[in-house]
């Protein structure tokens, strides 16, 4: 199978509904591609980011933060693999997206225009119970996390989270 055949194959098992193909996934073949798509669909989800804090706060609604994450679907889906059967591909590849992974979701999670945008949708825009229950948790995660610390200090967070991702692969490489 071509390479691209192969990517596209992939993207589809982990968007199915039903259970994807964890045989096709897990195959050597797919796992020597992950690392290319984890990349692939991080800088998918940078851009998604950049253009969610570009909204204007007046024109945000809670459709604008719902998204399908491909991304962490199919990293838990390897770092599961990688905990059943590890192979040296999926250590390789979990060593090397993690660290660049967390330092993403980091920046998420110490976005200030992006909990702004959380808050105003939750005071503002008429939600379901659902939608409400979501947001709230987005926001309780932003607070819990520290949203309100100076960023000298956010950054210094940043780093030891970075520090942390990698010792824990380290510790679950050693058990």
């Amino acid at each position: 199978m071509k390479k691209e055949d192969l990517k596209t194959k992939i993207l589809f098992e982990i968007s199915k509904d039903e259970f994807p193909d964890l045989e096709f996934l897990f195959s050597k073949e797919s796992l020597e591609l992950f690392l290319e798509i984890l990349k692939e669909l991080l800088q998918e989800r940078k851009e998604n980011f950049k253009k969610l804090i570009k909204i204007p706060l007046e024109k945000i609604q809670f459709e604008d933060f719902e998204d399908f994450d491909k991304l962490s679907h199919l990293f838990l889906l390897l770092q599961h693999i990688n905990m059943v059967d590890k192979s040296d591909i999926s250590q390789k590849t979990i060593e090397t997206f993690e660290p660049i992974y967390t330092d993403f979701l980091n920046k998420i999670q110490f976005s200030k225009e992006y909990y702004e945008r959380v808050c105003f949708v939750l005071e503002k825009r008429n939600l379901d119970e659902e939608q409400r229950r979501i947001l709230e948790l987005e926001k309780k995660s932003f607070e819990l996390n520290w949203i309100n610390l100076p960023k000298e200090t956010q950054k210094e967070i940043n780093k030891i989270n970075i520090i942390l991702s990698k010792l824990y692969l380290k510790f679950q490489d050693n058990i």
